[in-house]
């Protein structure tokens, strides 16, 4: 008797089993730069982030946190939409150590506070459209800093330019200026450009992220990822999605939703 009959099942040229890399999750990107450093990895209104330009972002990245007092093992929130932005702040904060909390940026106030709670968030990303929700957050919450971006920030030059003469105070996108406690995302980027990945030995078994997910009730609870898993996550995507072939994805999902965060693994899984 066949004691996996779902193998019969799978798509012609998925294999039955893998090996999967004892590596942390950033590993993928890591890869992806030294064998396709000009090719892109981002594509967002025409502006191309290729994956060297993705992995050196996000070693600096790594480095501000660090040097803004992010630990091993310290949960690190991002509250941002489908952008470039968003997949900096992801690797990041991996490579920081941290562990990436990702919460949807249509919440209110309200339904926020849940995650920043539960995980004792004290720094977490966000664009400039939602940071007042964040400010409103803070009041009632241990979050202490906030790292904010403008969606102008990830455009080609032309459609940036027309984006702020057109939308951004249309929109909600101007800030004037940010609290005394909070920071650009672009200066954190400038201040550390020459800086190296920080050296933190993660391992396979330490936690990645956290995912917040109610289902249909309930309040949130948060699902534990450890690198292992999201690692043979990407694999598993890799060979049963055809990412191999080293395609164009499109991300029609929220990346803070289960199915969504697939997108910034997928799109280093080559």
């Amino acid at each position: 008797m066949n004691d996996r009959p779902w193998l019969v099942h799978y798509d012609k040229g998925v294999p039955q089993t893998l090996e999967y890399p004892e590596a942390p999750l950033f590993y993928f990107l890591e890869e992806a730069a030294r064998k396709y450093p000009d090719r892109a990895c981002t594509i967002f209104k025409g502006a191309v982030i290729s994956y060297k330009e993705m992995n050196q972002l996000t070693d600096h990245m790594a480095a501000a946190l660090v040097e803004m007092g992010v630990k091993k093992g310290d949960r690190v929130g991002i509250f941002m939409p489908n952008t470039p932005q968003f997949i900096i702040a992801y690797f990041g904060i991996l490579k920081a150590g941290g562990v990436v909390v990702a919460v949807n940026p249509t919440y209110p106030p309200d339904e926020v506070l849940t995650p920043v709670n539960d995980a004792n968030i004290e720094i977490m990303f966000t664009l400039t459209r939602f940071y007042k929700v964040l400010k409103a957050v803070r009041e009632r919450s241990k979050l202490k800093r906030i790292i904010v971006s403008n969606i102008k920030e990830a455009l080609p030059p032309f459609t940036s330019l027309l984006f702020t003469l057109l939308k951004e105070k249309k929109e909600g996108h101007h800030l004037e200026a940010l609290d005394e406690r909070d920071v650009w995302m672009k200066d954190l980027l400038k201040k550390h450009e020459n800086s190296p990945k920080p050296n933190i030995e993660i391992s396979p078994d330490d936690i990645a992220l956290f995912q917040y997910s109610g289902g249909t009730t309930g309040v949130p609870k948060g699902a534990v990822a450890m690198h292992r898993n999201v690692v043979a996550n990407t694999m598993q995507m890799k060979h049963g999605y055809g990412a191999e072939r080293a395609r164009p994805e499109r991300c029609p999902r929220k990346y803070q939703q289960v199915q969504g965060d697939d997108f910034p693994r997928r799109s280093t899984a080559l």
